[in-house]
């Protein structure tokens, strides 16, 4: 393994919880999208990701945002993204080759 392993903390659901997050060792944070009960909608997953980029985590950098969906449409994808950038999109399920355009 090359240098410090990765620390991704999941299903984070408030501004709150993200904040105390600030000078952590984190590196990613997940926001989960797929049925759960540490499901997110994308306008509460917004706040999380600004409340995100205010801190400073691993090396004083704010912890990269990922989006774990189970076998999300294109469409659901691109309606999450246009009110949640997220960094980084993690999939899981059945996915099958389709196109990347959004």
């Amino acid at each position: 393994m090359n240098g410090p392993a990765a620390i991704k903390i999941c299903g984070l659901k408030d501004a709150a919880t993200v904040r105390g997050l600030d000078g952590m060792p984190v590196t990613h944070i997940g926001l989960v999208f797929a049925p759960s009960k540490r499901r997110v909608d994308a306008e509460t997953a917004a706040e999380l990701i600004a409340a995100a980029r205010m801190i400073g985590a691993r090396g004083g950098l704010p912890p990269k945002t990922v989006g774990v969906f189970v076998d999300p449409s294109m469409d659901e994808l691109r309606a999450v993204l246009r009110h949640a950038p997220l960094d980084i999109v993690q999939l899981h399920g059945g996915e099958r080759r389709r196109s990347a355009a959004p």
